[in-house]
């Protein structure tokens, strides 16, 4: 359970902010909802018996206690309405110390390996301040990426909230995005351009949804991402794959009036994939070297296999994994790639 404080705590075995785990003494000078039952340890003695360590793990018994918990009293626990981070954010000075931002880099290390984020956000404001207040550092740069079939006031709180960040703003261009179409892979692709046209320093690139959260800090991304040593770091994990979803045809339509869409499905057989490429079952969701974002962006292949893919079926599931996948496609050189046998995968040519 996250709150609200306006004074953090340093870990030093991390050098970052977080909440304690266990009943650890210690003083907070403003909580919000204090006298809550429901939100304060001090008064509710069931709240200090959670480990956050043993539900970061997904521990069974820790996490039947706590749904337990949460839904007998669900009730209880209120989101903040989206229309008051258009207030909230009006005072950035005020937002940002309440909230407990970093202001510098806890650590050298973190400060001289900058990480950039994709976050493509959809809906409920307060999940996506709170995902980029844990994962925030002043070294990072950060591309938020809104649905345009959001609300236009939805769309102004966010922007807002970017304003307040030299390093945050949103994607150049946003994309109507339809479930399983074309358009979810270039709301990434959006923000990745971005990224790279303002010239920021960063190392690796990790697209996410606003729905996430982290289970480990800054400082234990960039001990991860040096270990992958110019690596990629996308994930080929399916079994089967599914060859409708590229041999045939399947459309994106989007009525921009109304700022809705759907996919229409057809029996039509497409072209071959480009180049000969292999095509490779992967996830949406990755982790990539900024070589590769360049290379996924700027070569001619990559772009062949991105128009190829616009009347594919999620082709944010293959683009990818395609890219990435030098044992089948090794005349790609594709900076960072696999070179090895994907035990776990089923390509499709």
């Amino acid at each position: 359970m996250l709150l609200w404080f306006s004074v953090w705590f340093e870990d030093p075995s991390t050098s970052s902010k977080q909440l304690f785990d266990g009943p650890v003494q210690m003083k907070v000078a403003h909580v919000y909802d204090i006298d809550n039952k429901y939100t304060d340890p001090d008064l509710n003695p069931m709240l200090k018996s959670f480990r956050c360590s043993k539900l970061a793990i997904n521990e069974e018994r820790e996490m039947s206690r706590a749904v337990t918990y949460l839904q007998k009293h669900k009730h209880q626990f209120k989101s903040r309405p989206d229309e008051d981070y258009i207030n909230l954010v009006l005072d950035c000075e005020k937002f940002i110390k309440s909230r407990g931002y970093f202001h510098v880099a806890p650590s050298i290390e973190e400060k001289t390996f900058p990480i950039a984020f994709n976050i493509l956000f959809y809906t409920n404001i307060e999940q996506l301040e709170r995902l980029l207040r844990s994962i925030y550092r002043p070294q990072n740069q950060y591309c938020i990426h809104v649905d345009a079939k959001c609300a236009d006031d939805v769309i102004s709180a966010v922007r807002k909230l970017t304003e307040c960040f030299p390093n945050v703003f949103l994607a150049s261009k946003l994309e109507v995005v339809v479930y399983a179409s074309y358009t979810r892979l270039t709301a990434d692709i959006s923000c990745m351009k971005d990224h790279l046209e303002r010239e920021y320093k960063w190392d690796y690139l990790i697209n996410m949804a606003a729905s996430e959260f982290p289970v480990m800090s800054n400082l234990q991304l960039v001990h991860m991402l040096k270990d992958l040593h110019g690596a990629n770091d996308v994930h080929e994990v399916f079994k089967t794959i599914d060859k409708e979803r590229f041999e045939s045809k399947h459309f994106t339509y989007i009525d921009l009036r109304t700022k809705t869409g759907y996919m229409i499905h057809t029996k039509d057989k497409k072209d071959p994939p480009p180049s000969g490429l292999v095509i490779t079952k992967g996830n949406a969701y990755n982790i990539f070297s900024r070589k590769f974002v360049e290379f996924a962006l700027k070569s001619d292949v990559a772009r062949q296999l991105l128009a190829w893919s616009a009347d594919t079926y999620t082709p944010d599931e293959h683009y990818w994994a395609t890219l990435n996948n030098l044992y089948n496609n090794s005349f790609l050189n594709t900076p960072g790639g696999y070179k090895g046998r994907f035990v776990c995968s089923t390509f499709y040519k």
